[in-house]
């Protein structure tokens, strides 16, 4: 052995680590061992308590009030989750062309008298609201498989409208709120153009060729419609828009329309349109030709006088001490601080001319295949047995 001390002091080692490594096994098998009872008697305390509490009894009562409260819950979150990701949805539920005829003669009415209203110029090509197939004049009459969307163009026609209104409006108030619009001033706006989607002719060729002045029809660009790029048929290059419609899963239906107004009244009328499924394609900007805006113009609103205001009584003011009158006869007079506007609002002298093409979409709905008819060997009696 001593002839080998390097041979005994790596023996010594590893006696050292065995008798270390054997001392934390049982320390730590102690540990777990001692976690293991404060589980099992935490679970015997828990049992103990879920033992004494009383659970409810499964009556009727208790099962309805529960599926009552389940389908209140669901219903909750069904309205949370349709305003906040769904858009206002347009679309028309009207089936029989009798129905929608009726509907189209009252919405125009409607349309006519709020323009009129609002001081809203209208030219003549708006006359029939992008229906003129359907007018006083030799109107026609549209098969039952396309009412739904005459319906669902007229109702987006409507918002395109009162949305226009509700964004000039916006514009005016913002000018007067910033003090560069007097009451007696209004801004312009005139519909020059609406034209919708022809819808009632299933062959584009045929579309194509029967389309009126307030109608448009769609189709794809030569090569590219992979990338779903459309152009309105007819038009320039300039006019071609990648448009949201894939065959089997979306349908679109496209509008344009064509207004004189204040590049502001635009701006609102593009945010507020946004709650609607109602997607700007393209838009293009001219300035205003002469003999352009109609010549019919609204009559502006009478003017107000704009009275300076009154200062309170002193007896109702609070700070009547700190005011001109209380200081003296011989003292100056505290200038008034002006009130400075949130934003100012320019307004030019002459509106422009805007172009917006739209897409209202929506799901394509598949239609039901019908069921096949037998066949005529399905037909035939098979011989009875009795007869073999």
């Amino acid at each position: 052995m001593k002839k080998h001390p390097v041979l005994i002091a790596i023996l010594g080692i590893c006696a050292v680590v065995l008798v270390i490594g054997v001392v934390l096994s049982v320390m730590t098998v102690a540990e777990n061992a001692s976690k293991s009872a404060t589980i099992d008697k935490q679970k015997k305390t828990l049992v103990g308590y879920e033992n004494r509490v009383e659970k409810p009894a499964l009556t009727k009562e208790n099962v309805e009030l529960g599926e009552a409260n389940g389908k209140a819950l669901q219903k909750a979150e069904l309205l949370r989750l349709g305003v906040m990701q769904q858009p206002s949805r347009l679309d028309g539920l009207i089936s029989s062309f009798g129905q929608f005829s009726s509907a189209l003669t009252e919405s125009r009415q409607g349309w006519s008298e709020l323009c009129n209203k609002e001081d809203v110029l209208l030219s003549d090509l708006v006359a029939d609201w992008g229906f003129s197939r359907y007018g006083q004049k030799n109107p026609e009459t549209a098969p039952d498989s396309v009412v739904h969307l005459l319906s669902t163009e007229a109702k987006v026609i409507d918002a395109i409208i009162r949305e226009l209104v509700a964004a000039r409006s916006e514009f005016e108030k913002s000018g007067r709120e910033a003090g560069v619009l007097s009451l007696s001033q209004r801004p312009q706006l005139a519909i020059l153009e609406i034209q919708r989607e022809a819808v009632e002719v299933d062959d584009p060729q045929s579309r194509t060729n029967s389309a009126r002045k307030d109608e448009i029809v769609i189709q794809p660009v030569n090569g590219a419609e992979a990338l779903g790029l459309c152009q309105i048929v007819g038009e320039d290059k300039g006019s071609s828009f990648i448009s949201l419609r894939r065959k089997g899963a979306v349908n679109a239906l496209a509008f344009r329309i064509k207004v004189a107004t204040e590049s502001g009244v635009l701006r609102n009328f593009m945010r507020n349109v946004g709650k609607y499924p109602l997607y700007v394609r393209d838009v293009s900007a001219d300035t205003l030709k002469k003999g352009e805006l109609p010549k019919k113009r609204s009559a502006a609103p009478a003017p107000v006088e704009e009275q300076a205001p009154q200062p309170a009584p002193a007896a109702q003011n609070p700070f009547a001490i700190f005011s001109a009158e209380a200081a003296g006869p011989g003292a100056a007079p505290t200038p008034a601080a002006p009130k400075r506007p949130e934003r100012v609002v320019v307004i030019p002298a002459d509106p422009e001319v805007f172009t917006i093409v739209f897409e209202y979409t929506m799901p394509e709905i598949k239609a039901k295949k019908k069921d096949a008819a037998p066949k005529a060997e399905d037909k035939k009696e098979k011989p009875s047995e009795d007869l073999k």
